[in-house]
């Protein structure tokens, strides 16, 4: 897989097979609820954690333009403490309590590009779809709650082989600070790197840590005004704004580790896809084709204020 950037190729390791990780919420399982009932959920999820959280409590970092940004970047950033809201449930159980009402909710989804890496008219379900050696693509996100999202390559053991190296985080990535920012419910979010296949059949990995806003110490780190002069307040901070420090990426690190860890389950979101790797179709919710992400995009779910989604992107065969 490689990730791309203004016109630079950043080459990074092949991935091995793997499978969505995760509950599946397949339709085809008794109880699992539909693809309208879990929009329906998520819509009023957005709902509700947009009117907790309110405006207010988000800092604008502006990044003034320079060689490689023609335009000045206003990034928002959650500033506030930790919030509090009910969750929502799946479907029609107005009694709902404890795990059943789910506090975290995201949308997964990716948009091939065309050689001049441009986006084209389809959207495309990751998992459903066979990829091709090479394909270029962009992955899109939207989310229920306010959220910071760390972006990796994960590696798995071949069958036989030694243990698989480390997970390589991709993104937040200092020259793009864009990948910082508290993503915000309301409207997709295309993340800031391309990623180009590699030039084989073998499937490749992807997985997401996705933390509620203000949960997590220093997800994001808050200024210190004893270091922050008010002089200084955020919104003119720039490139010096804490966000871009090294509490962050420590703070996204133990995030990272913690959710991954076998002995914390609940920190895997459900999701619509399969854990089975030679599954003929892993969403029978979803299309593989939509010109609407609604159609195409993996939903995962958490009763959980954080999470970890791992993606198989699968190959054609040889």
């Amino acid at each position: 897989m490689k990730k791309l950037r203004n016109g630079t190729m950043l080459i990074l390791t092949v991935l091995s097979a793997l499978a969505l990780s995760g509950v599946s919420l397949r339709a085809q399982s008794g109880n699992a609820p539909s693809r309208q009932e879990l929009l329906d959920a998520f819509r009023k999820l957005q709902k509700q954690s947009q009117a907790a959280f309110g405006a207010e409590k988000f800092d604008t970092i502006i990044l003034p333009r320079n060689k490689t940004r023609p335009t000045d970047l206003n990034l928002k950033v959650y500033a506030g403490p930790t919030v509090r809201f009910d969750g929502v449930p799946i479907g029609n159980n107005s009694n709902a309590s404890g795990d059943a009402l789910q506090k975290l909710m995201v949308k997964v989804w990716a948009v091939p590009l065309d050689e001049e890496k441009q986006l084209t008219n389809k959207k495309v379900h990751l998992g459903k779809h066979r990829w091709a050696p090479k394909e270029l693509f962009a992955i899109f996100f939207e989310t229920s709650v306010p959220v910071q999202i760390g972006f990796y390559q994960d590696y798995e053991r071949e069958p036989g082989g030694e243990e698989p190296r480390p997970s390589r985080q991709v993104l937040p990535d200092p020259r793009m600070p864009e990948s910082y920012q508290t993503v915000q419910p309301g409207k997709p979010f295309r993340f800031p790197v391309n990623i180009r296949l590699d030039d084989n059949y073998k499937d490749e990995l992807m997985s997401l840590v996705i933390v509620t806003a203000g949960d997590y110490q220093d997800l994001p780190p808050k200024k210190d005004p004893k270091t922050d002069p008010k002089k200084d307040p955020a919104k003119t901070a720039g490139e010096n704004h804490v966000v871009f420090g090294k509490r962050y990426h420590d703070a996204l690190d133990q995030m990272a580790k913690y959710v991954r860890a076998p002995s914390n389950p609940k920190a895997r979101f459900n999701s619509t896809a399969t854990t089975s790797r030679d599954a003929s179709d892993p969403d029978m919710t979803a299309s593989e084709f939509s010109t609407d992400h609604d159609d195409v995009a993996i939903i995962a779910t958490s009763a959980q204020r954080y999470g970890y989604l791992q993606i198989r992107i699968r190959k054609i065969s040889e």
